[in-house]
């Protein structure tokens, strides 16, 4: 799976380092990178589809997965995880 290769890769310690590092601002930005950053290492996103996601199709904190515009403009279901989802609605949340 992704994260097997992701892992094969990286170690789970530099992977949360860069989640930090990404989130490190304490404004709207800092969350909107915290919140990619979670979704691209622990969702499996390619970059293209988190750039291109708007906020209001965003991961609800209870959603487990949602159906995105992959590759080739084909629909295709990604699994959501938890941290990203929560990132999410910090981000929604802090949004004017």
């Amino acid at each position: 799976t992704f994260m097997r290769v992701v892992l094969s890769l990286l170690e789970m310690s530099e992977i949360e380092k860069r989640i930090e590092a990404a989130g490190a601002r304490a404004d709207p930005s800092g969350l909107r990178d915290r919140a990619l950053a979670e979704l691209l290492y622990g969702g499996g996103f390619r970059v293209s589809e988190l750039v291109d996601l708007p906020l209001k199709a965003a991961p609800k904190p209870d959603q487990k997965h949602m159906i995105i515009l992959g590759k080739g403009a084909k629909e295709r279901d990604q699994a959501t995880d938890a941290p990203g989802s929560r990132s999410f609605t910090s981000l929604r949340n802090a949004s004017p």
